[in-house]
């Protein structure tokens, strides 16, 4: 699903059917163009159900969150179907093609612990790949808990230190979201 935007509705219906175009090139299977906002909206309640969807095809998922230059976005996409396909398991995914911030949602049985390694091999691929292709471990969601061991391949032992030290500077006790970002130490 693709949304343009511009300063005129011209722009916006000229950059439109540039994607139109590259889509008829790549042999797309189908191409619906909302002319009203009323088919616009039905669209967007097609995508926003997609979780709901994905939830049913896996007993879990995890959904991912990198992000590329756009220029890399092409190579991101496929970099992630040959790490589903390295790693036998499903992976959707959505995303902000403006931006280059996408969501590659894994897709396995989380009572499976051979499927359980799959995704996190799967997940620790994706962000060395996202890393690889200049980009970085998160476009809008953030580090959190389960990227934070991840932290270092982005990062630079001295600015890891830097960011730890700042950390101490304003949490010396560290009861400001303890674990996250890898900043402990």
């Amino acid at each position: 699903m693709v949304e343009t935007d511009g300063y005129t509705q011209e722009e916006t219906d000229h950059q439109m059917q540039k994607v139109i175009e590259v889509f008829k090139r790549n042999n797309s299977k189908e191409i619906k163009l909302a002319k009203t906002e009323e088919e616009a909206i039905e669209l967007w309640a097609a995508r926003k159900s997609a979780y709901a969807v994905l939830a049913r095809v896996k007993t879990h998922f995890v959904l991912e969150d990198v992000t590329v230059p756009m220029s890399r976005i092409a190579d991101l996409l496929n970099g992630i179907e040959a790490i589903a396909e390295k790693h036998q398991i499903q992976i959707a995914t959505f995303g902000h093609a403006g931006d280059g911030n996408l969501h590659p949602q894994i897709l396995y049985d989380g009572y499976d612990p051979d499927q359980v390694k799959r995704m996190e091999a799967a997940s620790a691929e994706l962000f060395q790949l996202s890393i690889d292709l200049d980009g970085t471990l998160t476009g809008e969601h953030g580090i959190g808990l389960s990227k934070a061991p991840y932290m270092s391949m982005e990062h630079d032992p001295v600015a890891m230190d830097m960011m730890r030290s700042i950390k101490k500077t304003f949490d010396p006790n560290n009861i400001l979201n303890p674990g996250k970002m890898a900043l402990e130490g």
